[in-house]
């Protein structure tokens, strides 16, 4: 599905990379693995963020960092709104896979619903 980007990482180190991946996008070959966006680790303030990211903190790196997330969930073939994003600054949307505490990047959201459809 090209609608959304897993990068390879530990499920703890999951959100961070999703968010780097949104902010700093890579186009090139194996765009999925850490070391395309490890340069912009130190440019995302993660300070009173818990990682694993619980979704409350989620509102605290939005304060941090000047971004909008907005967080769904995959449920019994429906997509369920966790978390509306601030509405300020860049909005990402993440998926987040609750039985594996993971968060996956949703890189175009009409062709992600497009595609949970079919």
């Amino acid at each position: 599905m090209r609608s959304i980007k897993n990068i390879v990482v530990s499920d703890e180190d999951s959100f961070v990379y999703c968010i780097l991946c949104a902010l700093y996008p890579y186009n090139g070959a194996h765009s999925d693995r850490p070391s395309k966006y490890q340069d912009h680790l130190d440019k995302v303030n993660m300070k009173g963020v818990k990682t694993p990211v619980p979704l409350k903190d989620v509102k605290i790196f939005e304060k941090n960092n000047n971004v909008s997330i907005e967080v769904f969930q995959w449920s019994n073939g429906r997509v369920i709104p966790l978390k509306r994003g601030s509405g300020v600054g860049k909005s990402i949307d993440l998926l987040y896979l609750d039985e594996i505490e993971r968060y996956v990047l949703i890189k175009d959201f009409n062709a992600f619903m497009r595609f949970k459809r079919k």
